[in-house]
């Protein structure tokens, strides 16, 4: 039975291909000379927002401490969607403030992924489900859940929800990486991973959520919502940068056209934190045509001590080598490392870009993505310090190093990674 859900996911896969919107990342607003980003950015409909400075998370504990503190503080309505959701005893007296702010009348409306069950990192050995967080009031959408009779329209079962942020009373903000499960928030040295969250305020970018959460939530969900619901403060933050937000979803694909105008548009260097690099032919001809031009490109790899992802990725290396950029792969670890899970890209040290999306083809094809572009001189360099540390625990994969790790017996794993992501 198993066998045959496997099957037919990968028929359906195999079918959507054919409508890559890799395509988009040799489009001609993300290579035109005579435009700036920020120009090519407002043209592609990315929309301009103002933020407070962002305040970066690292670590799943301190993230968790800052989640329950912008709950806590909740006057009007909640908003969560994350990837990967499920209750552990770290995040319980999390889920029970939850639980309680339902309760008392305010709105609290929370998306996670179909695929939460099926959780097959660390998270499997802490795994309880959310469905009984609805007899507190909580309103939940399971995000294109398993079933057969979904099989009758196999893109519910190929498309998932990747994102990961939060809205709570329309402008306290945090977008990332960091899921609502045990490997997000547990410690780092029993199997959690590390990543990050990006936590500000923006009434602008919170409508802008808001709106968009509405019309996914819609378009989903009988249980339909309306503005009412959902009140924007008026007032601006007294300290403010400049943000482009790309939120995609259903229909509204547009990861591939913000990858390419940020590669594209680079004067002087490119830094991407992937974390699964499965690249089709568009994806590898940007990152060859960057590297021609004499843009410094590098790709960091994380160590992953997972067979099957790690396979996968070992297959992928020669191709991305191939392209001239510069892959610094993380030094492997006698002792048990935490998985590195960032998305990250910077371009120029100067425009930073972060959020849920992977450089890979299931991201920009296949699943919802959030990301932010931030452009801000001292929150670049902030984050340009971290990679930097994380950097200088990496050596350069050469290509006669990749070509050496491409498996013919490891192609099934990079298939199932390239559409699985």
């Amino acid at each position: 039975m198993k066998k045959s859900i496997v099957l037919l996911v990968c028929l359906a896969v195999f079918l959507a291909i054919s409508c890559s919107t890799t395509s988009a990342m040799h489009g001609s607003l993300g290579v035109a000379d005579d435009l700036s980003v920020t120009e090519k950015l407002d043209l592609a409909g990315f929309e301009r927002v103002s933020i407070s400075r962002p305040k970066v998370f690292y670590d799943g504990g301190q993230w968790l401490g800052e989640l329950t503190s912008m709950i806590e503080n909740a006057q009007d309505y909640i908003i969560m969607t994350v990837f990967l959701g499920s209750q552990c005893d770290e995040n319980t007296f999390l889920l029970d403030l939850i639980r309680q702010k339902a309760e008392s009348g305010i709105p609290v409306y929370l998306v996670y992924d179909g695929t939460g069950a099926f959780d097959m990192t660390e998270s499997r050995f802490h795994l309880r489900p959310l469905s009984d967080l609805a007899s507190s009031g909580i309103h939940l959408l399971e995000y294109h859940p398993f079933s057969f009779s979904r099989l009758v329209n196999l893109w519910n079962v190929i498309q998932r929800e990747h994102r990961k942020f939060v809205v709570v009373d329309g402008n306290q903000i945090a977008i990332g990486g960091m899921n609502l499960n045990y490997i997000s928030l547990g410690p780092l040295d029993e199997g959690g991973q590390r990543d990050s969250m990006y936590r500000f305020q923006s009434a602008e970018l919170g409508a802008v959520l808001v709106r968009d959460f509405i019309d996914f939530w819609n378009n989903e969900s009988w249980d339909e919502v309306s503005s009412s619901i959902f009140p924007i403060p008026l007032q601006q933050e007294a300290e403010s940068i400049t943000a482009w937000c790309a939120n995609q979803y259903g229909n509204r694909m547009c990861m591939s056209e913000l990858f390419g105008i940020m590669v594209n548009s680079a004067e002087r260097s490119v830094l991407s934190l992937p974390f699964l690099p499965y690249s089709d032919k568009n994806m590898l001809q940007m990152l060859s045509e960057a590297s021609a031009s004499g843009i410094d490109v590098k790709m960091m790899i994380p160590f992953d001590s997972r067979p099957m992802p790690r396979k996968a990725t070992s297959y992928m290396l020669s191709d991305i080598v191939k392209t001239g950029i510069e892959v610094r792969m993380e030094k492997p670890s006698d002792e048990p490392k935490a998985l590195l899970h960032e998305k990250l890209l910077v371009i120029d040290e100067r425009y930073i870009c972060f959020g849920s999306s992977n450089f890979n083809y299931r991201s920009m094809n296949l699943s919802n993505e959030i990301m932010l572009v931030v452009e801000d001189e001292q929150f670049a360099a902030e984050v340009m310090d971290h990679l930097n540390k994380l950097m200088d625990d990496t050596y350069v994969l050469d290509q006669q190093q990749a070509d050496s790790m491409r498996k013919l017996v490891d192609f099934p794993n990079f298939v199932f990674g390239f559409f699985g992501g």
